[in-house]
């Protein structure tokens, strides 16, 4: 049974895509994500270091359903070219 790297921490990189993909959070590019491993071949967990923007706060804290509604109702009034 190979449990190694079960409690560590492994950086993977830096953010790309959701910035592009939503247009709803400024650059976030910058910003560093975090693998946690699992045991038994589970997916890892994926967190982003704490800081305070706007994505890493959502992250770290939760939407409310009306923050979660505004994205959605944004995101579905978009042109398909934006």
């Amino acid at each position: 049974m190979d449990d190694r790297g079960a409690e560590a921490t492994v950086d993977i990189g830096r953010t790309t895509a959701v910035e592009c993909a939503t247009g709803y959070y400024p650059d976030a590019l910058g910003l560093k994500t975090l693998a946690h491993p699992k045991p038994n071949g589970q997916r890892p967990m994926i967190t982003l270091e704490p800081t305070d923007h706007p994505l890493a706060v959502d992250f770290r804290d939760g939407l409310t359903i009306e923050r979660a509604q505004q994205m959605a109702e944004q995101l579905m009034h978009r042109s398909p070219t934006s």
